[in-house]
């Protein structure tokens, strides 16, 4: 719940009420207040008012489960909408670095697509979260290289596909260190080509795979990209702050984008916050060119509401005056290979 102040002596009569007309909740909080920068993990502030202290909940978003504690990690089912459309910018065998990830809801649908994910969060409770949602989904990715291999038991009717890694790191420091260690690492995904795979076709994809040979006529080895083509920066608050950090992410490495580079270069994802003004704005051109303005000033480069990969997208109102923005655009070249 959302109580306004004047609902707030009958909360406990609220939260009961609650409880007797739905069978199927066992708890009702209240949301104290708002999300802001002195909170670091964004982790929503809410008092008990019915029922069990039990915030431990798993719940289903576009036929992937999500599974962690309520009251440690940030999670809005409003986005879900949100979710699905940025997914569907992502094309099967690309690279995606989501750098403030959450528990996955960008990350684990996108792996279980086919799409090279890696993930990062710094709430040690979020990091803890993509690891079991990885595994719940079975998209889970084990850290060892090259034998990036997870086998399933037996009784598991299809093969686990590898598509997925987890970080637990400042975003500033996440950003460059996530090209650059793409860059040195050699993976392939094993993807088999039948529902059932017995365990001398899992030794041979294996062994395949270690000694870099063709890949058994029963399996796909999908190789991982060397760069990203996809930054998620889904923390609307403070997001844009990290843009400064992409400055230099290929510096030296100009050839790995040649000969057309702008085309390759990753597209940046970030969220923010923008004004919201119907009566003077109500096609809401200029709190776009807002938000342009605001990722240029951070950024370093100009970005154009004009240019042909910009996409300021509205996702949502938050308040009567603000809303929230996705701001999607090709980083530039100029900032790309910027001497850091």
């Amino acid at each position: 719940m959302n109580l306004r102040d004047a609902y707030l002596p009958y909360k406990g009569i609220i939260g009961q009420v609650i409880l007797d007309k739905n069978p199927t909740v066992r708890t009702v909080v209240n949301k104290k207040d708002t999300l802001g920068d002195e909170n670091e993990f964004r982790v929503l502030d809410f008092e008990l008012i019915a029922g069990e202290a039990d915030y431990d909940v798993e719940m289903k978003e576009h036929n992937s489960i999500f599974r962690f504690a309520f009251d440690k990690v940030f999670w809005n089912s409003r986005l879900n909408t949100e979710h699905q459309r940025l997914n569907g910018t992502f094309a099967k065998g690309e690279a995606v670095c989501d750098v403030m990830a959450g528990v996955g809801p960008f990350a684990i649908p996108a792996a279980k697509n086919g799409v090279f994910v890696w993930a990062n969060d710094l709430n040690p409770y979020c990091y803890q979260g993509l690891i079991d949602t990885a595994v719940l989904n079975k998209v889970n990715l084990t850290l060892s290289i090259p034998s990036c291999i997870i086998w399933p038991n037996k009784n598991s009717r299809t093969q686990v596909e590898q598509f997925v890694q987890y970080f637990n790191e400042d975003a500033h420091t996440f950003i460059p260190h996530s090209a650059t260690a793409l860059l040195s690492q050699d993976h392939n995904a094993i993807v088999p080509k039948i529902k059932r795979f017995s365990r001398n076709a899992i030794a041979a994809a294996e062994d395949a795979a270690n000694r870099s040979a063709p890949a058994p006529r029963t399996v796909t080895l999908v190789p991982q990209p060397k760069t990203f083509s996809h930054y998620i920066m889904n923390l609307p608050s403070t997001a844009p702050d990290f843009l400064a950090d992409f400055a230099g992410l290929y510096a030296g490495h100009e050839a790995l984008f040649a000969p057309h580079t702008s085309a390759k270069l990753p597209m940046i994802h970030c969220y923010c916050f923008g004004p919201k003004d119907e009566e003077n704005d109500p096609e809401g051109i200029a709190a776009r060119r807002d938000v342009c303005e605001l990722v240029s000033a951070k950024l370093g480069a100009t970005v154009r509401l004009e240019d042909p990969d910009t996409l300021i997208w509205d996702v949502r109102d938050v308040a009567p005056k603000k809303r929230q923005f996705c701001a999607s655009f090709r980083l530039p070249a100029e900032v790309a290979f910027r001497k850091r």
